[in-house]
């Protein structure tokens, strides 16, 4: 899934909204700054690979040179890839990795609670 193609989507359709799944791996920086550029475009860190890069480098995108850049890390949504269906999976890795982001970029707690839910139901209008 290559972030420059939903870039190009939402243009066509600028009202559609979209959830980028595992941040567009490996093309993290593309998916930041789709994810950044439009309004419409939301990203998950799930994956496997997502939560096993090292949290400097996500701090670095998100919070470059220590300072939180709020509009863009605003724009994630908490996500995993565990699955009920596969024994011995569970969500304490994702939910520790995310933890550890929002210590590193120093996140507020109104903006941890937009990615933790109010960003997805704000996607599927639920709120």
């Amino acid at each position: 899934m290559r972030p420059a193609h939903l870039d190009t989507i939402v243009r066509r359709f600028p009202e559609l909204k979209m959830l980028m799944a595992h941040f567009g791996n490996p093309w993290w920086e593309e998916a930041w700054k789709v994810a950044w550029a439009n309004p419409n475009i939301y990203a998950d860190l799930s994956g496997g690979t997502a939560i096993r890069r090292s949290i400097s480098m996500w701090q670095e995108m998100f919070a470059p040179n220590g300072e939180l850049h709020a509009e863009s890390f605003s724009k994630l949504c908490f996500g995993s890839d565990v699955t009920y269906f596969r024994q011995n999976l569970t969500f304490e890795p994702y939910i520790e990795f995310y933890e550890k982001l929002y210590k590193a970029v120093d996140a507020p707690d109104d903006l941890q609670e937009k990615v933790n839910r109010g960003n997805i139901l704000s996607l599927f209008g639920l709120e």
